[in-house]
This record gives C-alpha cells, sequence and structure tokens, in this order.
C-alpha cells in the first residue's frame, strides 16, 4: 500500500493536531492533579498495546486516594527520546519492546516470544533445516507498521549480519500480510499473536526460527534509580494487567 499525495499532507496536519491534543490532554491532567501524588507515563506510539497500558494506568490510579497519571505519548522514532526522559526522572513509567535488557532499568515483562520466519511452502528458504539471518539478505519483506518501533529492532539485529531489511511492504493488516507471503511475495519477521493469526489464515505458510534466536519481549519499565514504591507497585500492577489482556 502506498500512500497518496493527499494522504500526505493530511498527515503532517493530522501529526500536528494529534500532538497539540495531547499537550492539551496533559495541561488537563496536570491542572486536575495539583496538590496531589502524580505518575507520568510514557506511552510508545498509538496502538492496541498503548491503549491496554493506559485503561490498566487508569484503573490503578482509580483505585488509590489522591492520585493521578499524566500520560506522554511518543511515536517510535522518538523511543530514544522517551529512555532519556525515564533517566532524566521525568518518566516514571513506560512501556517498549526491547531484545535486551540493560542494568539500569526494571522490567515488568508482559509478553515474551522469539522472532520466526514466516514463507511460501514454496519458497527456497522454507527447505532449509536450519535458518540463519544472513539467509535474509536478499528477501523482500513485508513489515508490520512502517512507524512502529518493532521493525526499527529488527532491522537493527539484520544489521549486526551485515544487511538491512529490504522492506517492500509495509502492513498490519494480517490477511494482508498472509496473501503476500503465501504468494511467495514476501516473508516476514513476526511474533507475538500476529503469527498465530496468519498460520490461521493460511496454514500452509512454512514458519521458521531463525539462529541465533531472538526473543522480542513487551516490558514495562522503570528506572533503577527514580523508582518509588508507588512506581514499582503501579508498573506491577499495570504489567499483571497487560499480561492477562
Amino acid at each position: 500500500m502506498t500512500p497518496t499525495p493527499l494522504s500526505d499532507a493530511l498527515y503532517q496536519r493530522a501529526k500536528k493536531l494529534t500532538e497539540d491534543f495531547d499537550e492539551l490532554y496533559s495541561v488537563a491532567i496536570n491542572f486536575k492533579s495539583r496538590g496531589r501524588n502524580t505518575i507520568n507515563f510514557g506511552l510508545l506510539g498509538y496502538n492496541a498495546i498503548t491503549d491496554a497500558f493506559r485503561l490498566a494506568a487508569e484503573d490503578y490510579v482509580s483505585t488509590i486516594i489522591d492520585s493521578g497519571i499524566i500520560p506522554n505519548v511518543f511515536e517510535a522514532s522518538q523511543y530514544e527520546d522517551m529512555y532519556k526522559k525515564l533517566d532524566d526522572g521525568e518518566l516514571d513509567i513506560v512501556w517498549s519492546f526491547h531484545t535486551e535488557q540493560e542494568k539500569k532499568y526494571n522490567y515488568y515483562s508482559f509478553k515474551r516470544s522469539p522472532v520466526k520466519c514466516l514463507m511460501s511452502k514454496d519458497s527456497p528458504l522454507s527447505k532449509k533445516e536450519s535458518l540463519y539471518w544472513d539467509d535474509l539478505s536478499n528477501q523482500k519483506f513485508i513489515v508490520a507498521g512502517q512507524r512502529e518501533l518493532y521493525p526499527r529492532l529488527i532491522d537493527e539485529q539484520c544489521k549486526k549480519y551485515g544487511f538491512s531489511i529490504n522492506a517492500a511492504y509495509y502492513s498490519l493488516d494480517s490477511v494482508y500480510m498472509s496473501q503476500l507471503i503465501s504468494q511467495g511475495k514476501a516473508v516476514s519477521l513476526l511474533f507475538f499473536e500476529y503469527i498465530d493469526k496468519i498460520r490461521l489464515i493460511c496454514p500452509d505458510i512454512v514458519i521458521r526460527t531463525v539462529n541465533p534466536p531472538v526473543f522480542m519481549t513487551a516490558s514495562v519499565i522503570t528506572s533503577v534509580s527514580n523508582e518509588t514504591d508507588d512506581v514499582k507497585n503501579a508498573a506491577l500492577y499495570i504489567s499483571g494487567r497487560m499480561q492477562r489482556m
């Protein structure tokens, strides 16, 4: 799917409106929270996980007297800025995908899954008993989301093996992804529920773990140096809720 010139023009306006709305929402929440304890959340992108995180956070603070939340939404391209604000104490809790863990953070994980490659049964890759990262260097990919963090993390992984993902298609639509993969037009590196959805739509798609295996994890994250009891309790509660969603 290719954006039209009109959609490109509208995107810039819509992006600014969204950012202005988020700022207005934060100001309103901040005003309501004066004189109360507040927890600042970093939310990565506009997606189902972010929505679930926000709901879990609001449910948590609604059960605590004199407590409030301030949500801050970051686009995938801003994830480094989000971590910097967590380091500086401007944010108390964030959620993010990650493949590794750093000692300066506490991780309350709610999803973890190995990254797997999905391909057509007619693909030469499907004939390999063991699939390695450099086997993917000349493949066309269907990538789940152009502006999401996950493709960036996958691309960083591929660069360790001397190549960057050839992202020929972008889509979050499982049916469209299934069609491209089953027709041999693209392969994909996926995890979590996407694999189950595509396997259900096209049972003949071949799925291989790429060696050495990489585990993608979604976690509620706090800073070790800035974590208070309130922040820890909130992180534990939210990650527990996210595991059940």
